[in-house]
């Protein structure tokens, strides 16, 4: 490669190089410098711990807010889910004492059965009559007998507070989920609204003008 060809080669990347802006009278070149934060990774951040988008990007009252909301609500969770158990635990220890119940392998249906009839006899006939022969209950294993309709209605008391407890439960959790999401939508959007933009400008006499821009997108 000959002297005339390494020039034009150097000029041509020179060219390339610099930036399609005007030039002033001094050689200079108009720069704009933006800053733009899709706001994906904030996104992410309070999906996966509500407030921590929002705290990386300064809003660090809105993340405590995020933040302190879900830890109420995994503790309220689990006490909720606590105190099912404790309730469940309960009312299959008193269906045994006083109704003489085989708590084994039962479903849910059978123990809301036994809350509204105060023996199998009764349950039978009254499906006899209804004439759903399959839902009887035949096996000796299946039967029950209330000492009392007191005993019964105790029981049924502590059954729909258990069966209440755990509807809360997942109702906590479903809010829980929210909190995360509503969290990453409000991080995503405080990061992306707002647009910096530096413009530096000279002018025909060689001065520096700076020109700062804010856009905030609704």
């Amino acid at each position: 490669m000959n002297g005339r060809t390494k020039l034009i080669s150097a000029v041509l990347l020179i060219a390339f190089l610099l930036p399609l802006n005007a030039y002033d009278r001094y050689g200079r070149t108009s720069k704009a410098k933006s800053g733009v934060n899709d706001g994906f990774s904030d996104f992410w951040r309070s999906l996966l711990i509500p407030g921590w988008g929002e705290y990386k990007l300064g809003y660090k009252k809105q993340a405590a807010v995020f933040l302190l909301t879900d830890v109420l609500m995994i503790g309220t969770a689990a006490g909720l889910n606590y105190y099912s158990g404790v309730r469940t635990d309960e009312y299959r220890d008193f269906a045994e004492t006083y109704a003489g119940v085989n708590a084994s392998g039962k479903s849910d249906s059978y123990w809301v059965h036994i809350s509204n009839y105060d023996n199998t006899l009764e349950f039978n006939e009254q499906k006899n009559i209804d004439r759903y022969f399959a839902e009887r209950y035949t096996d000796e294993e299946d039967f029950w007998d209330w000492e009392s309709d007191a005993k019964r209605e105790r029981y049924d008391d502590i059954r729909v507070s258990a069966e209440n407890s755990d509807t809360w439960f997942y109702y906590t959790l479903g809010g829980i989920a929210l909190n995360h999401f509503i969290s990453a939508l409000n991080a995503s959007a405080k990061a992306s609204a707002v647009k910096a933009q530096v413009t530096q400008i000279f002018d025909t006499e060689g001065n520096i003008t700076n020109k700062l821009t804010l856009t905030y997108d609704f």
